[in-house]
């Protein structure tokens, strides 16, 4: 039997990004329990009457549901997906593990405070409830391959990644910081300049980019820009130096290149990277979100490690809070933050 799952936030990544014709992979949460062998889309939640029958419809659900509360009573759910607006995030997964689901798939970021993030991993935990956070590209074969690379030696000695992505830090940016710990490793100093012009308002709550250079633990550097003049335009890259060579991903992810150091033709004893960068095989996906609500099943059914956990989701989470302080104070911020009281609102971020 399908496990039965429900979704909470029938919007974008719920429910509707699926419809865009120029999108040709499973993107919303429903596509992927529609796709998925192992589970079953029996419900959904949402206080837009009209969102919520255009989800009905559009993926054969019955069991429909204004009040999630009343949908985890009244449902015998084993997955829930948390796609509302990041402010309910910590309430809803707090429920569903309350419901006793095996499982919970949270929209990023996981939450809009570090304590409220706590507290849900520690439910979790407690409950030994698998919880899953989307950084949906830890399931693209080409970041994967990537990380293979990085951690198989082909780069030598990890040097430096700089990444290149959207503003606004909570609601785009994260998933380049969270590729930055995928690929390149922890993270033990912020330093950072908040965009102080377009700023997005994202569920009420304003949203700077940044420029941002971060120290990690190897001791190798990442720069990262997110940084723009109109939230329009869509950049996604990533490139990666090391003493063997140079790997980057192109178009978010539909180009990967690598490029070895030689001997130089032009300099007596020095290396330059070769004219022809080898393209590197992208693997067809079956789609990062059908192999994302997989593993999670496989999760909770074998105990094995989630790829974006709890866990991983509130480290992203700590980056751009630390980016804050850095830019506040003018200095350096090390990690792991002291405060947990770090909270994104209306009133922008605070501790």
């Amino acid at each position: 039997m399908a496990y039965r799952a429900a979704i909470v936030g029938c919007g974008q990544i719920g429910s509707m990004l699926d419809d865009d014709p120029l999108r040709t992979e499973i993107w919303t949460h429903a596509g992927a329990y529609a796709a998925s062998n192992k589970a079953e889309l029996v419900a959904a939640s949402d206080l837009d009457s009209a969102r919520l029958a255009q989800c009905g419809d559009r993926w054969g659900v019955r069991a429909l549901y204004a009040d999630y509360r009343e949908m985890f009573a009244a449902e015998s759910l084993d997955l829930v997906s948390v796609c509302t607006p990041p402010s309910g995030h910590s309430e809803v997964v707090l429920a569903a593990i309350e419901a006793g689901v095996r499982g919970v798939f949270c929209e990023k970021p996981l939450a809009t405070s570090l304590s409220d993030a706590d507290a849900m991993i520690d439910a979790a935990k407690s409950r030994d409830i698998a919880l899953q956070v989307n950084h949906t590209r830890r399931w693209d074969h080409v970041y994967e391959d990537a990380r293979r690379r990085v951690r198989e030696g082909d780069l030598g000695e990890l040097w430096s990644m700089v990444g290149y992505g959207d503003t606004a830090l909570f609601t785009n940016a994260i998933h380049l910081l969270d590729m930055v710990r995928y690929l390149a490793g922890e993270v033990r100093e912020v330093h950072a300049h908040l965009q102080p012009t377009n700023i997005r308002m994202v569920d009420g709550c304003p949203d700077p980019g940044a420029m941002t250079m971060l120290v990690l633990e190897s001791g190798a550097m990442a720069f990262i820009r997110s940084w723009a003049h109109d939230s329009r335009y869509h950049q996604f890259e990533v490139d990666l130096w090391g003493e063997e060579g140079r790997l980057r991903v192109c178009n978010d992810g539909r180009a990967s290149t690598f490029q070895a150091y030689e001997p130089s033709a032009q300099y007596t004893g020095y290396f330059e990277l070769s004219d022809e960068a080898s393209s590197i095989d992208i693997e067809e996906s079956r789609g990062r979100m059908l192999r994302a609500v997989d593993e999670l099943i496989d999760g909770f059914e074998t105990g094995a490690a989630l790829r974006c956990s709890g866990e991983d989701g509130r480290a992203a989470m700590e980056l751009i809070f630390a980016m804050h302080a850095s830019s506040r104070s003018g200095r350096p911020v090390s990690l792991p933050l002291r405060e947990r009281t770090w909270r994104w609102s209306t009133e922008g971020v605070n501790s």
